[in-house]
């Protein structure tokens, strides 16, 4: 059954994928936009009209644009998600990240009370020292290590008090690490493949600037990812949690190793240190048994398709 939908971050790395997806299945899409990035890609699905500028930090123009879209479920995806940034503006992330989603839920409250509404959280959050080797699940302990990983819990957190405390119809999905195309060269396989791509056109050197290549993390394709979240509707127990991940370890320097066997030039690789976080985590994988079994989702892409297709949008951008 086809419903109003409104994706906060339409234009987003996931908002993308998200608003092709819905479209694909006839549901009617509003987005809101706080730049121009993407705009090109999300009006091949959805008419420009429905795409509207609002900052999270607004809370009566995120108070009318509920009121006047009045969605069935609500994709709340706009966030500040760059943990580099949040370093450096804290203060910042915390605005847009956690008081913006106060805005979200108190407008859906006050004009949609039976609307879905669908939180994008983290599973940056948990702590993945505890138990080596193992996968986090729901129940594992949360120890975030930066700003962003902070906020974002702080909204999770939030939005099961809300359920309880105002019955706000709120699901709390926590997906792992997710790549495809058009995301940001501020994330690690996009940065590689941009150098790469650059390097092939003859614009930069043929050498990568790396940062840590022995961390692990659970990478899933976006497009997997995005299907994930359109499955919570109506197959996820409201107030809950889930975690999304592939449930598989991938080294950074394994993708590495794939992007440089596919590039048409010979790439030099050195290693930078200001790429290096502070309190980097080695190894973060996902559980995500309890979704799987709500929503009956896997993910399909082979992780080789995905570093490939990475590459190849890079080479058509630059």
């Amino acid at each position: 059954m086809a419903v109003r939908v409104l994706i906060t971050g339409i234009n987003g790395f996931a908002g993308c994928h998200l608003s092709k997806l819905l479209s694909e299945k006839g549901h009617e899409i509003f987005g809101t936009r706080v730049d121009l990035n993407n705009l090109d890609v999300i009006s091949r699905y959805i008419t420009t009209d429905n795409i509207l500028v609002v900052d999270l930090k607004n809370r009566s123009g995120i108070d009318e644009l509920i009121r006047k879209t009045a969605p069935d479920v609500i994709f709340h995806l706009a966030a500040l998600s760059w943990v580099p940034a949040s370093w450096k503006d804290p203060a910042l992330t915390f605005e847009v990240n956690l008081l913006g989603s106060i805005s979200i839920f108190e407008s859906a409250l006050r004009h949609v009370p039976s609307s879905l509404c669908i939180v994008i959280s983290t599973g940056d959050f948990y702590d993945a020292t505890r138990i080596p080797g193992a996968a986090a699940d729901e129940d594992s302990p949360i120890v975030p290590r930066n700003p962003d990983a902070i906020s974002k819990m702080a909204v999770d957190l939030l939005a099961r008090q809300y359920f309880f405390s105002r019955k706000l119809r709120v699901v709390r999905l926590r997906p792992f690490n997710h790549i495809g195309p058009y995301q940001s060269e501020s994330f690690v396989v996009p940065e590689f493949a941009k150098q790469i791509a650059l390097a092939e056109k003859g614009k930069a050197e043929p050498v990568l600037k790396v940062g840590n290549l022995d961390a692990e993390r659970d990478f899933t394709d976006v497009r997997d990812m995005v299907r994930a979240y359109e499955s919570a509707i109506g197959k996820c127990d409201v107030g809950e949690c889930y975690n999304i991940s592939s449930q598989k370890a991938y080294r950074i320097g394994a993708l590495l190793d794939i992007l440089v066997s596919e590039s048409k030039v010979k790439m030099q690789v050195e290693s930078d240190p200001t790429k290096y976080r502070p309190l980097e985590i080695t190894r973060l994988v996902g559980n995500s048994a309890k979704f799987r079994k709500a929503t009956g989702w896997t993910p399909e892409i082979p992780i080789e398709k995905t570093v490939l297709d990475v590459l190849n949008y890079w080479r058509e951008k630059v």
